[in-house]
């Protein structure tokens, strides 16, 4: 009968006791490897970022490989990773996306043919201790990957932990498990050991770069590469090369590097790539030439033999048959979950298949909306698997929203590309009492040249946002009278008023008193739904001319001076016969 390996809190949580018993000590021939670089390139999220090659380097125009060696890697992530990157569960799943991807295309333009693949993604309980992993003691072999191997196999004893991690995850044909973390408080960001096919990488902030490069360091530890050989004679007991080591290209280091600034080149020492005009070659040949060491762990047949430090190679499941995802188109948050279903179709009844079903697009909604975000489903020989998601069953009154999944990391099946994805629309259990909003006023009267001011409030509730919308009609004033850009006032949850301003324009003509209305419109609009704004002018009317007084000179003040000596005439007559009376 076939055995379900489907990991789940239950199979993964050792006891208390074990874990306190977990006391690993590695071969004098195994390493443990602390590692850190440092970057230019920074950014603050996995999903928006994108692979580029610098302008400066020659890369060999190696042949297309007909046929790769597919390795599958089992991807573990914690609590503590999703918290970092705030929840958002679309970001956990591009680190890991993404790191396996700067791997694959390291490989690539280093001419090997090897793919990795991955077998699934799943959720660490969360009794799993990522200070553990995380410890001060950056050189304790009992920090870092031999907790993880204690943890994951369930036995502290390193001789049986590869027999008890293909007994516990055999069915996923992993060659590699892979936990990915939160930032480390230390410098070292990921770590490996040469001889295990366990590993992790953290998610480091700001610097996606640095994060998808530690990975693929990471990994080419666990294929026998190391930093240089000061620490070992090489053998092929715990490397695939004996050339396996890195080399310094444009003054910044090739994958295997470490305490050298991270070029941002996606590939391994291999002195067919070199900086342009310069004889700086990116490897060393027989010396730094990782690219030629998995190349001839390929054509010697190391790999596929299962040689030395590739025994815990698998074959990757074969593909066979197709899953489409079916989930609820509507779910009420009472509810508690999202049900869906994954169909297979033209699997064999014992073949081994899996498929996460994951958040791709939150959509209206958020991280705090899902107690959980994926799941991993197994096939186990029927036709359909059914699997829920945990919704957060909150008090807040919310409108409708929808959200996206989709099928994501097959192993030994395709995805229905027709049916690969599903959105579900959440509806609120919550009735939000949203009131109506009112103008406070029905006519306001202003001079041109001022401000008017509206005053909306809202009355009979506050629960969650409202939004009205506002119109303008011109009835005796134009729209060269006003300035009004606003068309509508959205009140937040529990917001109570709210205000606009409407500027009322000048001019020099003079006119009559204007008007126009503002009317407010939408689902929950009370009776107060309209003001008549009144422009009153501040042009004065011409004043008329004032009279001039007439000039003392000119042909009217002729005549006065004239009068005046008519007037001294009669005096000096007037004097001459009182004279003579004497």
């Amino acid at each position: 009968m076939k055995k379900s390996i489907l990991l789940s809190a239950v199979t993964l949580a050792l006891s208390a006791n074990a874990l306190a018993e977990s006391h690993y000590h590695p071969k004098h021939d195994e390493i443990t490897v602390p590692f850190s670089v440092s970057s230019e390139n920074q950014s603050s999220g996995y999903k928006d970022y994108t692979f580029s090659l610098p302008e400066n380097i020659d890369l060999f125009d190696y042949p297309d490989t007909a046929t790769y060696i597919d390795m599958n890697v089992l991807a573990f992530y914690t609590q503590e990773l999703l918290d970092s990157l705030n929840g958002d569960i679309t970001e956990v799943y591009a680190f890991i996306d993404k790191s396996i991807e700067f791997n694959n295309r390291a490989l690539e333009f280093n001419g090997v043919g090897i793919r990795r693949n991955l077998a699934g993604i799943v959720k660490l309980p969360s009794d799993f201790d990522e200070s553990a992993v995380n410890g001060e003691d950056a050189e304790s072999p009992d920090t870092g990957v031999s907790y993880i191997a204690t943890y994951l196999s369930g036995t502290a004893d390193s001789v049986l932990q590869r027999s008890a991690l293909d007994e516990r995850f055999g069915s996923y044909a992993a060659s590699y498990y892979a936990v990915f973390t939160s930032p480390s408080p230390i410098s070292r960001v990921g770590q490996a050991q040469l001889g295990r096919n366990v590993l992790y990488t953290s998610a480091s902030p700001n610097n996606p770069e640095v994060s998808l490069y530690t990975f693929a360091h990471e990994i080419g530890h666990t294929d026998g590469m190391e930093h240089d050989r000061s620490e070992r004679e090489f053998s092929y007991s715990y490397h695939m090369s004996e050339y396996g080591i890195p080399a310094v290209c444009d003054s910044r280091g090739t994958i295997m590097t470490a305490n050298v600034d991270f070029s941002g080149i996606p590939f391994y020492s291999d002195p067919n790539h070199s900086v342009t005009n310069s004889t700086d070659l990116c490897g060393v040949p027989d010396v730094a030439d990782v690219a030629r060491g998995y190349r001839e762990g390929i054509e010697t047949g190391f790999i596929e033999r299962r040689s030395g430090i590739m025994t815990s190679y698998r074959e990757a499941l074969p593909k066979n048959g197709f899953a489409s995802l079916v989930m609820d188109s509507t779910v009420n948050e009472a509810n508690g979950t999202i049900n869906g279903t994954v169909v297979w179709d033209g699997l064999d009844t014992d073949q081994n298949a899996f498929v996460n079903v994951v958040i791709s697009n939150y959509g209206e909604t958020s991280p705090h909306d899902f107690n959980t975000q994926d799941v991993l489903v197994e096939y186990t020989g029927e036709s359909t698997t059914s699997f829920s998601i945990e919704l957060n069953n909150d008090s807040d009154a919310e409108d409708d929203e929808s959200v996206t999944f989709k099928l994501h990391a097959a192993n030994g099946v395709s995805v229905d590309s027709t049916q690969s994805s599903s959105t579900v629309t959440i509806t609120s259990d919550e009735v939000a009492n949203t009131g109506t909003v009112s103008l406070t006023t029905s006519a306001i009267t202003e001079s041109e040249g001022d401000m008017v001011t509206l005053r909306l409030e809202r009355t009979g509730g506050v629960s969650g946002a409202l939004t009205v919308n506002l119109n303008v009609t011109f009835d005796s004033a134009t729209q060269s009278d006003i300035e009004f850009d606003a068309t509508s006032v959205t009140f937040l949850d529990g917001e109570t008023s709210k205000s606009v301003t409407i500027d009322l324009l000048s001019d020099a003509v003079e006119e009559d008193e204007e008007t126009f209305t503002v009317t407010l419109s939408g689902d929950n609009v009370g009776s107060g739904n309209q003001v008549t704004v009144t422009i009153t002018d501040t042009t004065e009317a011409a004043t008329p001319t004032s009279p001039t007084t007439p000039p003392s000179n000119g042909n009217s003040g002729g005549e006065s001076g004239g009068g005046s000596i008519h007037f001294g005439l009669l005096g000096l007559a007037l004097m001459a016969y009182l004279r003579r009376k004497k």
